[in-house]
């Protein structure tokens, strides 16, 4: 079983809840199981791109497959240090 974490009171705007109320009625769930899942979800995609980034040398990183796709290289060192 996955160990779950409490957040306490988590305040949402009317439009994510009127989200996970039709997603919730959509899958037959609760509200709460819709949110737990598309923050793993999210958080899942979000780490992902994180190691793909660590992963990339800084030349691949700056040239990307092509010349329209260049990424901006970031020193997070630098940023952090900030």
């Amino acid at each position: 079983m996955i160990q779950l974490e409490d957040l306490k009171r988590l305040k949402v705007t009317s439009e994510t809840k009127a989200y996970l109320y039709a997603e919730a009625r959509r899958l037959g769930c609760s509200m709460h199981e819709v949110a737990r899942a598309e923050l793993h979800r999210i958080a899942v995609e979000k780490i992902h791109a994180a190691k793909v980034l660590v992963s990339l040398s800084p030349r691949e990183a700056r040239e990307g497959d092509s010349q329209s796709e260049r990424v901006p290289v970031i020193d997070l060192r630098r940023e952090a240090a900030q």
